[in-house]
Formats: structure tokens, sequence, C-alpha cells
């Protein structure tokens, strides 16, 4: 484990690996090459970013792990990849485990249920922000448990969300915990589109940005789900999980009388033919509504 030096203020990219989160990395790598050759910061929005945190969920697609290792192979902005152990893994164990597992927003739908539910989300603030969070704590301050942080510190968390996603912020803003949040890409006016105009133009990147997202993510709109099922493993992983949701002794069903499914439409997975709408493009992140700010940016 990496030893920081003690520092009164610290600036961390939450990292997502999508679109906006890749952008804001690109720009404070382009920040620091600017300040170390003694040039103004050519993205001052972003400023200087010490150390970018992704939470690795263990589920993310096998072209977010690709490009993470492009990002650390740039060996600029130091990248801490953070666990708390694999969701899916955690969903499908027996219910004879001693611990719990975080909830997933799955669908549910009982006998005479004119609309489709949804089971509480626990996965993002347990799997995503807390480990951030936990990072934060003991790694870059050196906190023990419980421990305050000192009021001569002071933590900004960048995310990676855009100008179209600008209440998604405002939600974030208060549900936080520890430190500032800025989200420099609003403040540059710049959509999600902007950030794969950016990208094109100046990332430099050798591919194109993946969108991050457990691969068995509810979230997921038809669009989602026809790319997920184009990647073999992928696929694989998310069928596992749909099924588990409604195996008998599986811990993530326990005390549940409905049937849970990845899906809306409350069917398995692979009974599925996958129409995208017009609308799924609209945003190209289905959940944007719902998340924390970590998943899919």
């Amino acid at each position: 484990m990496t030893q920081w030096a003690k520092k009164s203020e610290w600036r961390i990219l939450n990292l997502g690996a999508g679109v906006q989160s890749t952008t804001v990395y690109l720009m404070a790598k382009a920040n620091r090459e600017a300040f170390r050759a003694g040039k103004p910061l050519p993205y001052p929005e972003v400023g200087l970013v010490d150390v970018a945190i992704f939470a690795d969920t263990g589920d993310e697609p096998k072209a977010v792990y690709k490009h993470l290792d492009w990002m650390e192979s740039l060996n600029s902005v130091p990248i801490l990849r953070r666990s708390r152990g694999v969701l899916s893994n955690d969903l499908m164990r027996s219910k004879n485990s001693t611990t719990r597992c975080a909830a997933i927003p799955a669908y549910t739908m009982m006998p005479g249920d004119e609309e489709e539910k949804r089971t509480l989300r626990q996965c993002s603030k347990e799997y995503k922000v807390e480990v951030i969070e936990l990072a934060i704590r003991r790694e870059l301050v050196g906190l023990k448990s419980r421990q305050r942080i000192p009021k001569n510190v002071r933590l900004i968390q960048l995310v990676g969300i855009s100008l179209d996603e600008a209440g998604r912020f405002e939600r974030m803003k208060k549900r936080r915990t520890l430190g500032i949040m800025e989200a420099p890409l609003i403040r540059m006016f710049m959509t999600r589109l902007s950030c794969v105009s950016w990208l094109a133009e100046f990332g430099n990147m050798p591919h194109e940005a993946p969108r991050s997202a457990c691969v068995h993510c509810p979230m997921h709109n038809d669009e989602e789900w026809a790319k997920v099922k184009d990647e073999p493993e992928d696929w694989a992983l998310a069928v596992r999980v749909d099924e588990a949701l409604r195996t008998p002794g599986t811990i993530v069903n326990r005390g549940m009388d409905a049937e849970m499914f990845l899906h809306r439409s409350c069917k398995p997975l692979v009974q599925i033919d996958f129409k995208p709408k017009p609308e799924d493009r609209q945003t190209e992140i289905p959940f944007w509504r719902e998340c924390l700010g970590v998943c899919g940016v």
C-alpha cells in the first residue's frame, strides 16, 4: 500500500472509468503536465488532482478493466483500485451464510400488480461510495476507525458528472458525508456529448471510453443489455446473477415473497429479445436519475 505524505488539502477524483470521469482524469493529466512545465493550467476548473480512486465491484465489463489498464499506463495521476469484494459473489452466496448482502434495485411483480416494483438499492453506497471514503480516511488522511477528519484537513471530491446530469449532482451533494463535492464538467458547461467530442479531439485514446456499470445492473435499458450480451463473459455473469435472484437458498432473496428479475419486464434475461428504443440513446446512461454518482461516469 502506498504511503502518502501528510497534506492539508486533497483533491480526489471519484473515478468511474466511464466517459465523463475519463474526461476529467485526462484534463487532470494535462494540468499536471502544464504545472510541471511552469505553464498555466489548461483546465483550471479541474485543478491539480492528487489521486483518483476507482471503487471496483468486481463486476465491471471487460472493457472497463482494459480501459483502466490503459489509464494507469499513462503514469500520470495515481489511480487506486479499491474494493470490498465481488458484488456478484456476495449476491449469490447461500442463505446459510452468516453475513448479509447489499440489495440491488431488482424488479419484482406480485400477482395482481399493474406495474413492476423495485427492491432497495444499497449496492452503490456500499460497494462504491463507502469504498472511496474508506480509502480517503485510512490511506490518504491516515485515520483510524472512528477518528474524525482534522479541522485543518480539507477534502475535495471531484465527480465526473456533466451538465445534463446537474440534478443528479445536487442529490449527490445532499448525501455527502466526507469533504466537499465538485463537478468540474458542470462548471465548464460540458454535457456527456461534449465529453465524447473532447475525448475524440484531445483525449489521444486508442479506443472509445467504455460505459461503467456492473454487467448485471438492473438500471440497464435494452440498448445496454444488448451490449452486455455481445460480450460472452459479461453476459454469462449477468445471466448467473439473474437466475440466482430466483434460486431458493440464495442470500439475495432471503425473506422475499415475490420473485426478482434484472430486467424490468420481470422475465428471465435468457427469454428476452432486447429491442432498444430511441429514447435509450438520449442520455446513454439509463440510470442517471437513480445512481449515487459514481456508477456509469
